[in-house]
């Protein structure tokens, strides 16, 4: 039962607070009063789409927040599903501000709008005109009747569940039996598929790891030139700038070499320093050899890019999600 209704700026509506009593309640007004706007507000809450248009002021918030009774409603198990705090009266808000965002609280608990959907189908039906034509509704009998049962007979939701679970299980064995009776009628059917997909994994000779190392040349040919530049700086800083590191390094060893022998600690930091220019030399010359063995090989690129797709087809095929469970599953 809902108890309460707060709405702030909202289509006409600056501010307006709703507190329901216990049993029915009537809401009557002439034709611009708000009614619709009250419903539409309730909508809200339930899950429904928020139009802009609906703002009275774009340039503050817009809140709609609920309070209901539900603690008669045997939904604990919903609370726990979603891992929310439940409490016999439950807050329900949204919030929406001009820009486009919007968030939805349950118990103050942030939540998806999806799982506010799904809540709304415990707390509210809306009936509307022509609704009188589900009393030809076969689906509409049953449910009433399962409603009041409920109610009147405190065994009828486990011999309802019951009954739920043994179809369900019913229905499952008939689509199984079905299946291998298709099969049975056309055996060659799924052996025909099974050796076709063998026969594509066969002929790609997949081994293990293959994927990531592909991905890495994948990455490193489609940014050669990028890689290639980037060496190039770095040589240039070493070599050929204002101040190369190499030639800085040298003076610098340089100089302390003239002053090691007064200070132990300057002997220690001029024989780092001379080990350090021999490793600089290491790596500049490993860099040079990296950058001149730099590559585009335009077929390279466009079989290793054609593999990767094979590879993620057939992963998607197998409805796997790595590399490895595609080989295990082979």
């Amino acid at each position: 039962m809902i108890k309460a209704l707060s709405i702030r700026n909202y289509a006409i509506i600056d501010s307006l607070e709703i507190d329901f009593s216990k049993g029915f309640t009537t809401i009557t007004g002439e034709t611009g009063a708000g009614k619709s706007i009250m419903l539409g507000a309730l909508n809200l809450l339930l899950g429904n789409r928020f139009e802009s248009v609906n703002f009275k002021d774009q340039s503050l918030k817009c809140v709609v927040e609920g309070v209901f009774q539900v603690s008669n409603l045997d939904i604990e198990d919903f609370f726990i599903n979603y891992n929310l705090d439940y409490e016999d009266n439950l807050i329900i808000r949204r919030e929406f501000v001009f820009e486009g965002k919007s968030r939805s609280f349950i118990n103050d608990s942030p939540v998806k709008l999806d799982i506010l959907k799904d809540l709304s189908l415990f707390l509210v039906d809306i009936h509307s005109q022509h609704e009188n034509l589900l009393i030809q509704n076969a689906t509409f009998h049953i449910n009433l009747l399962d409603s009041f049962s409920r109610y009147e007979f405190p065994e009828f939701t486990r011999v309802l569940s019951n009954y739920s679970s043994d179809f369900n299980s019913l229905q499952k064995l008939k689509l199984d039996y079905e299946h291998y009776d298709r099969l049975l009628k056309n055996p060659d059917l799924d052996f025909d598929y099974n050796q076709e997909f063998i026969s594509e994994i066969d002929a790609l000779n997949l081994q293990l790891n293959e994927k990531e190392e592909l991905e890495l040349e994948y990455k490193k040919l489609n940014n050669i030139h990028n890689i290639q530049s980037i060496l190039s700086e770095i040589i240039f800083l070493f070599e050929n700038s204002e101040s190369p590191v190499i030639s800085t390094l040298n003076t610098i060893n340089s100089k302390l070499s003239g002053i090691q022998e007064y200070d132990v600690r300057i002997l220690e930091i001029f024989n780092r320093l001379g080990a350090n220019v021999v490793d600089m030399n290491d790596v500049l010359m490993d860099i040079h050899t990296v950058r001149h063995e730099l590559y585009f090989d335009p077929a390279r690129f466009e079989f290793v890019e054609n593999r990767l797709n094979t590879i993620n087809h057939l992963e998607r095929k197998m409805n796997v999600f790595s590399f490895n469970e595609l080989l295990n599953k082979v």
